[in-house]
């Protein structure tokens, strides 16, 4: 859902409005991600092109390689994460990969064990890997 977020507050820019985001606005509704104002402005050509790689954004969910990342580039990964307003930590003890490891495998766990998660899942990728339906036997 962050993705859909984030996509969405490109979206706008590019299309001349200015997203400000309140992030959960009703603690008694968790479930409601954010709320979203709008104010007019100009795009500037940033923001058309970050609109334009929206459709060219993947997903590659293979395992990580044991290559270290370039310290230049773990920099820019960071102040990206920092002017998103968000922390950056990276992991540098095999310790931390595995425990990290460990918590996303629980995590997919127990994803594929809730309710109607695939279908949904569905609902926005249009991909229906791990649905099983009536229409397509043994899948």
């Amino acid at each position: 859902m962050r993705a859909a977020l984030h996509h969405l507050q490109v979206a706008l820019r590019a299309a001349g409005w200015q997203p400000l985001v309140h992030r959960i606005p009703d603690p008694a509704r968790p479930d409601h991600l954010a709320a979203v104002e709008m104010h007019p402005r100009e795009p500037s050509q940033e923001d058309l092109a970050l609109a334009s790689a929206i459709e060219r954004r993947r997903t590659d969910r293979r395992a990580f390689t044991s290559w270290p990342v370039p310290d230049q580039l773990r920099e820019g990964f960071c102040r990206l994460a920092e002017d998103a307003g968000a922390e950056l930590l990276p992991l540098d003890a095999p310790g931390e990969r595995w425990r990290i490891a460990q918590f996303a495998e629980a995590a997919a766990v127990a994803q594929a064990l809730t309710p109607g998660v695939v279908a949904e899942t569905h609902s926005w990728s249009g991909r229906r890997r791990g649905l099983r339906t009536a229409s397509r036997p043994g899948t």
